[in-house]
């Protein structure tokens, strides 16, 4: 898979029910990682999870500079 293939596979997750009320939305949390890196405020660095060659969820990290 390339970064594009990721990108759509992240995009087209579902969340399951009531998990909403815990986790942001998978394109919130990567147009959020994006700002952070052009902004250089906190980097971070998200992922793809995956189950063999099916991406099953997503995740970043962020660190603090300071």
């Amino acid at each position: 898979m390339n970064k594009n293939d990721n990108l759509e596979a992240i995009l087209n997750l579902k969340l399951a029910e009531g998990q909403d009320a815990y986790v942001a939305s998978h394109m919130y949390s990567l147009a959020q990682a994006y700002g952070d890196l052009v902004s250089l405020e906190k980097p971070c660095i998200p992922f793809a999870i995956y189950n063999n060659e099916e991406v099953v969820g997503f995740t970043r990290m962020e660190y603090d500079m300071s």
